[in-house]
């Protein structure tokens, strides 16, 4: 563990509570029904902006990650 100077913070006095509080709502709470729709409304606005004549790479990237996150609340849960 690395000291705290005088007067300064240490990581727990900043993210200990965030810590915390997601983690009991990733693995208690999180309403499984409510992020799989979201999962599913990322996935279709992803292929939503990749299939047409100007495809939109970037914010297609954007709905993947979205993706990505909720899935793993999904395993969590």
């Amino acid at each position: 563990m690395i000291a705290k100077i005088d007067g300064g913070k240490s990581y727990g006095d900043i993210f200990l509570r965030a810590e915390k509080e997601y983690s009991y709502f990733n693995f208690e709470m999180a309403n499984a029904k409510i992020l799989l729709k979201h999962f599913e409304d990322c996935e279709q606005e992803c292929m939503s902006l990749l299939n047409n004549d100007n495809p939109l790479v970037l914010p297609a990237y954007d709905q993947c990650v979205k993706a990505s996150h909720i899935f793993n609340l999904l395993d969590a849960r």
